[in-house]
């Protein structure tokens, strides 16, 4: 299982140099792998998860952006 984990983390990270690997990413590797419990189907959903439709990537990028705006609206909402 660790293997699989590992191969899908360095097969995203290959695939998505701008994120290559963050801290975190093992959980939605891990989640992907326990759904799909095939490396590839893991992998292209992951892929789907943060640079597709869902568009999470930034999250996960080198500054966060996506998480630090996201945690702004959610501190606006929680003040109201």
């Amino acid at each position: 299982r660790v293997e699989q984990l590992r191969r899908v983390l360095r097969a995203f990270a290959a695939y998505c140099p701008d994120i290559r690997y963050c801290q975190g990413l093992n959980f939605v590797a891990g989640f992907c792998l326990l759904i799909f419990r095939d490396e590839e189907r893991a992998f292209w959903a992951m892929a789907e998860m943060l640079q597709g439709r869902m568009d999470c990537g930034g999250y996960y990028g080198p500054r966060m952006l996506q998480l630090r705006r996201d945690l702004r609206v959610f501190g606006r909402v929680l003040r109201s």
